[in-house]
């Protein structure tokens, strides 16, 4: 059984051979808590789609956990200095 969480909208990014100009179209980021077993327990799929393709990862409570921390700091710049 699974439950969706949410779906976020963003923007895919397709660049062109040798070109540096880019298009970008939307994508969705879709969040789904399921059963991952005995072993990991609930677990949390991120599944990324553009009109073309979707893809998806899986993770633990404990990698969720890290990944909010990390997205938190993300515009922290004395934290991660821009180059």
């Amino acid at each position: 059984m699974s439950t969706t969480i949410k779906t976020i909208t963003g923007r895919y990014e397709e660049s062109h051979n040798g070109d540096l100009t880019c298009n970008y179209s939307d994508s969705t980021i879709s969040l789904t808590r399921f059963a991952g077993g005995h072993e990991n327990g609930a677990m949390l799929q991120v599944t990324i789609s553009n009109s073309k393709e979707s893809a998806y990862v899986q993770l633990t409570e404990a990698q969720v956990k890290s990944l909010v921390k990390t997205l938190k700091d993300a515009f922290n710049y004395s934290k991660y200095p821009s180059d």
